[in-house]
């Protein structure tokens, strides 16, 4: 089990031409994760508190206000998630 990052919003490079899927918390509806609102670089990966997840994993939202929490989600793709 581990909790995700979110790679810094100020380093621009982490987010432009990105081909790393990462999903939000609002993205996770009990439901099986095919894409991604936003994608991030290999380089957000190695250099911020982002973590690659394998496909075929169980996501779960451990935070968030009103029915978020408990969440869960079946990623097809490998992704990167927030912390939450």
């Amino acid at each position: 089990m581990c909790s995700g990052g979110t790679p810094s919003t100020r380093v621009k490079e982490f987010y432009i031409d990105g081909t790393v899927p990462w999903i939000k918390t609002k993205e996770v509806n009990n439901c099986k994760v095919f894409s991604a609102e936003t994608y991030i670089t290999e380089d957000a990966i190695t250099k911020s508190t982002a973590k690659l997840i394998p496909e075929n994993s169980v996501i779960i939202v451990m935070y968030g206000n009103g029915d978020t929490a408990g969440r869960v989600a079946i990623n097809k793709i490998p992704v990167a998630t927030n912390q939450a």
